[in-house]
């Protein structure tokens, strides 16, 4: 049985996400914690580029939009083909839907 391949592409918006959080972090607890957040964000973003039907609905996204726990952080996404579209990565605590600006295609 053969899986299909995804690939992972992240917007604008969520790429900057990555950043500020990385940089946050490190202001906050320093290059050890740094290091251990940025695994733990980058394995997040690979499980769902290998598994992005596993992601959850959320009531306030429109159809087709997923999400995904990494650490304190939330990954909203959703699969376009054969590409995993990240929109944004998004601290727990945030109204999800309030920062999703994207309307699906």
């Amino acid at each position: 049985m053969s899986f299909p391949e995804y690939k992972l592409e992240l917007s604008k918006e969520a790429d900057n996400d990555f950043e500020s959080i990385l940089i946050y972090t490190f202001n906050s607890w320093g290059k050890q914690q740094l290091l251990s957040y940025r695994t733990e964000l980058k394995n997040a973003l690979h499980f769902i580029r290998s598994n992005p039907l596993l992601g959850q609905r959320h009531p306030e996204l429109p159809d087709g939009y997923r999400y995904w726990r990494g650490g304190s952080h939330i990954i909203v996404y959703r699969l376009e083909k054969d590409i995993v579209f990240v929109l944004r990565i998004l601290h727990g605590r945030m109204n999800i839907a309030a920062h999703i600006t994207e309307k699906p295609h």
